[in-house]
């Protein structure tokens, strides 16, 4: 996936707020009915394809729930594309097109 370079502490070509407006339509097709629902954490990571290469992952809640069964995570890349996020380390992830 090409994705516009990022190499901190420059400023982000790609903003969190973009990256949630981005992701919730996705989200929403997996959560449903979106009551109760709520954005509950933002990261960043590198790519592993491309370290110089950012993605967000973006994850929902439910409301008044703990469990990680009950929230949905969506990779929106600095272009602004989402897709399906997989890691075997942490903070290097790859980000599939969906």
């Amino acid at each position: 996936m090409a994705t516009p370079e990022w190499v901190p502490p420059q400023p982000s070509p790609f903003s969190a707020e973009k990256a949630v407006y981005a992701a919730l339509p996705i989200a929403y097709s997996f959560i449903g009915d979106a009551n109760g629902w709520y954005v509950g954490r933002i990261n960043l990571h590198s790519l592993r394809q491309r370290p110089e290469s950012w993605c967000y992952k973006v994850g929902f809640r439910q409301e008044g729930r703990e469990a990680m069964d009950r929230s949905v995570n969506i990779g929106v890349d600095f272009a602004g594309r989402v897709g399906t996020m997989s890691t075997n380390s942490p903070g290097n992830v790859e980000l599939n097109s969906n």
